[in-house]
């Protein structure tokens, strides 16, 4: 869809003093969505026309895409928020020297062609619960499945009709909820924030065979013992099982751990892809042998994996069986986790890398 943008804006002033502060600007650019994933991008957008007081020089103006998530009982699911889009003017903290501005958009807009549409009618072009063994799928994007007060979040809702909802053990420990459209999240503070859930069905997924996905973004980089805990399994106040980044005795600095075993053997681990950046991560296990890869197809194995004494699943820390005392807090954003009971095929794992990084734009 080829679009034509014009943005204008007008500082109020006073019936007495009225205002000479405006802003006229003229955007073009071409909105795309090529790879199916029912979230369009902007390609070649430009700024025709820029005329404006001082004051506006701070005023940023884009096109944002909110996040589709798949919503609905199986059998009726649908996509949500599908190829919507909407405007955004922040004016930021910076913009003191400005009043009550009076704004305006007109939008004019021709849609091209339509290409390589292998989309069947009220087909989804792929959902997790597809394949074969879907365990735990918590997504972030999709809004009905946090329970938050003031973004505090009490409870993560489950997707893939297990009911392993992931709570928060105390009223201290609740992570933020990142409400925006365009890029929710759920923010962990790395200092007591966790989400938990006890159930012995759940926390046994370690054994023999599994696949987790989690899309994520790191705050810092900094070394730690035993680093610091994304998603996984623990036991007594130890990590047995998920994705630790930063580990001291792994990689060190910037580098994500994949491990699966007693003894924290962290030698899983790869390091091509900063913890910094928003990216997609996969674990694997099948029999004693341990897998990761990262959204570059980068991989490393090892064959230290075992049957671990675990007693509750985590998100965001290692806690305790009560989830009462934490340690290897994480400070970032957690997007969705994917967790599959079976150990998945390259094709299957491919699948739903596609449709992660799609999603979320890695």
């Amino acid at each position: 869809m080829m679009f034509e943008m014009t943005i204008s804006g007008s500082e109020r002033g006073t019936t007495t003093d009225r205002s000479q502060k405006y802003m006229f600007r003229k955007y073009s650019g071409v909105i795309v969505n090529n790879n199916n994933s029912y979230r369009p991008t902007i390609q070649q957008l430009s700024k025709d026309i820029s005329k404006e007081s001082t004051e506006f020089n701070i005023v940023d103006i884009s096109l944002e895409f909110p996040m589709p998530y798949i919503e609905g009982a199986i059998g009726s699911k649908k996509i949500a928020n599908e190829g919507l889009f909407y405007f955004k003017i922040d004016t930021d903290d910076r913009a003191y020297n400005l009043g009550d501005v009076d704004w305006s958009i007109d939008f004019k807009y021709t849609f091209q062609t339509l290409q390589n549409i292998d989309v069947s009618s009220n087909r989804l072009p792929f959902e997790p619960s597809e394949i074969t063994g879907l365990k735990l799928w918590l997504d972030s994007a999709d809004a009905i499945t946090l329970t938050h007060s003031s973004g505090a979040v009490t409870q993560w809702d489950d997707k893939s009709g297990n009911g392993y909802d992931m709570t928060a053990p105390t009223s201290t420990a609740r992570p933020t909820y990142n409400q925006d459209l365009s890029d929710p999240s759920i923010t962990f503070d790395g200092i007591n924030d966790v989400l938990i859930n006890t159930d012995s069905s759940l926390h046994t997924i370690t054994d023999i065979r599994s696949t987790t996905f989690v899309v994520f973004k790191s705050a810092i980089t900094t070394r730690e013992n035993y680093g610091q805990m994304i998603a996984g399994v623990c036991g007594g106040t130890r990590q047995k099982q998920g994705f630790a980044i930063n580990v001291t005795q792994g990689q060190g600095s910037n580098s994500i751990a994949f491990l699966n075993n007693n003894s924290q053997n962290y030698n899983c681990s790869i390091n091509n892809v900063s913890v910094l950046e928003r990216q997609v991560i996969t674990g694997r296990r099948a029999g004693t042998t341990q897998y990761i890869l990262d959204q570059e197809q980068n991989t490393d194995t090892n064959s230290s994996a075992t049957n671990t004494t675990s007693d509750i699943y985590s998100i965001g820390a290692v806690v305790s069986s009560s989830g009462t005392s934490d340690r290897n807090e994480f400070r970032g954003e957690i997007h969705e986790i994917i967790v599959y009971n079976l150990e998945l095929t390259d094709s299957e794992t491919q699948q739903v890398q596609n449709y992660l990084q799609s999603k979320w734009n890695t």
